[in-house]
């Protein structure tokens, strides 16, 4: 994995490490965890995977990081590891791709995922990036003055 993805990765974790709350941060990466890191090192949780299965018995996280890790992967692992990651183990997930590799997933699969293309914080990146207030956002028409009974809208889930 190039350096300066791994620096990328140090600044921006150690930008969130100012903001962290008891969850800490998740780290799903191949590479080894670089020195830089070691101010925030207390709050953030590193592993390298071969799969889903791989995350079972950790927490929730508030955020999680995918970097130097999908590439290693066969299609359907990273199909199952980014809907876990999304679904159990992360309220925000960022995935970062190396531009020069072959990508594992298409970008219309990423957004079948709930992923979301964003500006990459490196030249060398593609970042996709899961977070509900974006995917979810609110559409006018999904609203209490649409409802039939609006003093139940948000209440009840059918």
């Amino acid at each position: 994995m190039a350096a300066v993805t791994l620096d990328v990765l140090a600044g921006l974790l150690a930008a969130l490490g100012e903001t962290a709350d008891a969850g800490g941060y998740l780290v799903v990466s191949r590479a080894a965890p670089p020195e830089s890191l070691a101010t925030v090192a207390g709050r953030v949780n590193w592993r390298a995977v071969s799969g889903a299965a791989d995350l079972d018995g950790l927490p929730r996280h508030p955020f999680a990081v995918v970097v130097d890790q999908l590439e290693h992967l066969g299609h359907d692992d990273t199909v199952h590891l980014l809907a876990a990651l999304r679904d159990r183990y992360a309220e925000r997930v960022l995935v970062c791709l190396v531009c020069d590799r072959d990508p594992v997933l298409s970008r219309s699969e990423f957004l079948a995922l709930g992923y979301i293309e964003v500006d990459s914080p490196a030249a060398d990146l593609r970042a996709f990036v899961h977070d509900p207030d974006e995917f979810f956002a609110s559409r006018e028409w999904n609203n209490p003055r649409h409802w039939a009974n609006p003093e139940n809208y948000a209440k009840f889930r059918w």
